[in-house]
């Protein structure tokens, strides 16, 4: 492996693919340079999900398909926050905290995970079409489907430091340029560089159905006001 790989955990329970942490053997480096380019990604297995009961695989209503560490000699490779995976679990979408995206498709002996097919890489642009290279503009932390399918479909991306949610398309080029972004409540004015918005979803079901909730990793009580976000989300609105 060389210096410069990257290396993250990834798992995946009943076809979702999620990331369980970044182990980085050296700091990604911003997009500056970076055009949507194909990209090796290798995996390695992880043989159980808890170790100290190998033979487990339920866990609640969730059950242990296996997992990956991904390992690749991009520069850009690391710092993956957010990820979005079509109805099979295959298709996936991603972004990372140096204002990268990643798209391509993981491949299944079965249904365990064994790696990654057709990886592209490239990064993230403001509304002007410019490549986020500043770490406060290309912090992005979150990531949610509104519409469409990993491939083909409209994306909301909250970013954190100058925070802010933008929506974006993707397409067979991969991700657009922002196309706008949502008027956030007042109290999200109060959020801490570092700490912002952390995840973005949208509801399914259910009275607010079609509301995008974004979850702060901190925000103070004093920072509460009745027209503003609670301490862990918030306020719903439609998208």
């Amino acid at each position: 492996m060389r210096l410069a790989a990257q290396r993250f955990v990834s798992v995946v329970a009943l076809g979702v693919f999620a990331f369980g942490g970044s182990l980085a053997l050296a700091d990604p480096k911003p997009a500056a340079d970076n055009v949507s380019e194909p990209i090796t990604v290798e995996a390695r297995p992880i043989a159980a999900f808890d170790k100290a009961d190998s033979a487990k695989t339920h866990f609640g209503k969730l059950k242990w398909r296996g997992g990956l560490v991904l390992t690749s000699p991009s520069p850009h490779f690391g710092g993956w926050s957010g990820l979005v995976v079509d109805a099979e679990g295959k298709k996936f979408f991603s972004i990372s905290d140096v204002g990268s995206w990643m798209s391509g498709e993981i491949a299944y002996d079965g249904d365990r995970p064994v790696g990654l097919e057709g990886v592209r890489l490239g990064p993230i642009r403001a509304k002007s079409g410019e490549v986020l290279t500043r770490k406060r503009n290309s912090d992005a932390e979150g990531l949610t489907l509104v519409s469409g399918t990993p491939e083909r479909g409209t994306v909301l991306i909250s970013f954190e430091r100058k925070h802010r949610i933008g929506r974006f398309d993707i397409d067979k080029d991969g991700l657009s340029p922002a196309l706008g972004f949502v008027d956030l409540p007042p109290g999200t004015k109060k959020m801490t560089a570092n700490k912002g918005l952390e995840a973005v979803a949208i509801l399914r079901a259910g009275s607010n159905k079609g509301s995008l909730v974004a979850f702060a990793e901190s925000l103070p009580p004093w920072a509460i006001t009745p027209a503003g976000c609670g301490s862990k989300a918030s306020r719903s609105r439609s998208i």
